[in-house]
């Protein structure tokens, strides 16, 4: 009896104060996403704005058809409950602290080099090799891929 009151009064509290240490620190998460569907790339920026929102430094990295939700000229379809787009749902992350890239090799190789970085979203920027690999070599970033 002794022991479960000690265990009760003293160690729970000593339990609980370090798990809430251990949730304040920011856990990064990396969302690649490089499938043209637009109910998978919804479903992944959907993850990124609910991790944005819980406090998670959220990277969303865009790559092949995807990245075209990163250009301005891009107005996609919206999807249903929400009746928004993708691309409404990745802003919606970055205004919650996600951060947006497009991989480094979208640019130049889309429709003949016609697009530059003035042509993607203001909250979109261009993510060099060197920083992607460092990036998906850290053991401490949990990644998703879509």
């Amino acid at each position: 009896m002794i022991r479960i009151l000690f265990v009760l009064l003293f160690a729970l509290p000593m339990l609980a104060s370090q798990s809430v240490v251990a949730d304040d620190e920011a856990e990064t998460v990396l969302i690649n996403v490089n499938s043209d569907q637009r109910q998978v790339q919804g479903m992944a920026m959907e993850l990124a704005s609910k991790l944005a929102q819980a406090d998670k430094n959220v990277r969303i990295v865009l790559c092949g058809a995807a990245a075209e939700l990163a250009l301005e000229e891009n107005i996609p379809s919206a999807l249903r409950p929400r009746d928004v787009s993708p691309k409404e749902i990745m802003l919606e992350a970055a205004s919650l602290g996600a951060t947006v890239h497009v991989c480094h090799l979208f640019l130049p190789n889309t429709r003949f080099g016609q697009y530059d970085e003035n042509d993607l979203v203001e909250e979109a920027s261009v993510i060099s090799a060197e920083e992607l690999a460092e990036l998906v070599m850290d053991a401490e970033i949990r990644r998703f891929s879509y």
